[in-house]
């Protein structure tokens, strides 16, 4: 009845996919007075396995073109240490640090850390100063996915040739790095209590961003630029055909992403409830992505997610067991995309920027 039920709902044929993943950690917290007050200090180790896997009936797992119905398995471990301090350095000034070194069993290891420092010279004002390393490692599907098929076509010698593209998983895609510089300033006046507003600066450079060639790319790497590694994922037929290009998860890209956070937050009574109004914008100076042939700058994009401006506001009020809120959601105006260009006299070289 169950597996009926199921079939009824999601349709046939369906795949089922399991994650799992099992942990153990090891973890010390100590604190000793210092010069300037207690100075914090943790450490540790952790272990973790994540593993998928999952369940098709047999009959599905050949002999379709389109769609994905094979069970994507494989697992990684990863091993982890680590040390956090909080050290005061005098009145009013923090300093706040961490390393970690993370060994993944697909890709190796790799080191982040963090470095900052929190400053408030009188209660009302906090200014707050970070620079770090960081990384984002590949999910699963990024690592093992078997693979999502499609026909498409590809532009080879001046004759469009159809195939079928199929996007897989790699299992030794390496790990996302960032280096991130962060300054902001919160301000809590003690003349308007309830009332909060910060606004921090960020400039972001993530390397080895994770992605992968588009089909025509993968099939003029090969044919046109002679890039023998990329000739694997070309698959001909006992007679010569192109039938297959295998898309692959790479470390391919660099962001470069520059922007201002602003929040302003007030809580005050009213009548015999409660007023609760946030307001929050991010302004992006830059988001500029690299894939070493070209740099294409996506700030002011109102297609995608990066527009000049963008701004969310709510309006709570709480009142015993009733609560309205109202919210709102905008953006300035800008650009559909900054790769398209209109130009009729005295035009400049055109650098899809």
């Amino acid at each position: 009845a169950r597996d009926d039920a199921l079939a009824y709902v999601l349709g046939r044929p369906r795949r089922e996919q399991t994650f799992e993943q099992d942990v153990a950690q090891f973890n010390l917290t100590s604190e000793v007075e210092g010069w300037a007050g207690p100075i914090g200090f943790a450490t540790g180790v952790e272990w973790r396995q994540d593993s998928l896997s999952g369940f098709v009936d047999p009959k599905y797992n050949s002999g379709w073109k389109y769609g994905n119905y094979k069970v994507t398995t494989g697992k990684q471990n990863v091993k982890e240490i680590y040390a956090e301090a909080v050290v005061p350095l005098m009145d009013g000034l923090e300093f706040n640090g961490a390393a970690r070194y993370t060994d993944y069993s697909n890709s190796g290891g790799v080191n982040t850390w963090k470095a900052g420092l929190t400053y408030m010279p009188i209660d009302d004002i906090t200014f707050r100063l970070t620079q770090s390393r960081d990384i984002r490692s590949p999910n699963l599907s990024e690592l093992f996915d078997a693979g999502t098929a499609r026909t498409n076509g590809v532009n080879i010698n001046g004759q469009s040739v159809d195939f079928v593209q199929n996007l897989q998983g790699t299992p030794t895609v390496g790990p996302e790095e960032a280096d991130a510089f962060g300054f902001g300033v919160v301000l809590q006046p003690s003349f308007l209590p309830g009332f909060a507003t910060s606004i921090d600066y960020y400039d972001i450079e993530v390397n080895g961003v994770i992605g992968f060639l588009t089909a025509q790319d993968v099939a003029d790497a090969c044919l046109v630029n002679n890039v023998q590694s990329y000739c694997s994922q070309l698959r001909y037929d006992a007679n010569g055909r192109l039938q297959f290009i295998d898309l692959k998860y790479e470390n391919l890209n660099t962001l470069l992403s520059e922007g201002v956070d602003i929040e302003a937050s007030y809580a005050f009574g009213l009548g015999e409830g409660e007023m609760s109004l946030r307001f929050m914008t991010t302004h992006y100076m830059s988001r500029a992505t690299d894939d070493r042939i070209t740099v294409r700058e996506e700030a002011g994009e109102n297609t995608g997610s990066t527009p000049d401006w963008v701004y969310r506001a709510t309006a709570r009020y709480t009142m015993d067991a009733l609560t309205v809120q109202l919210t709102a959601r905008g953006h300035s105006d800008g650009v559909v995309d900054n790769r398209w260009i209109e130009c009729s006299t005295n035009c400049p070289p055109s650098t899809n920027i």
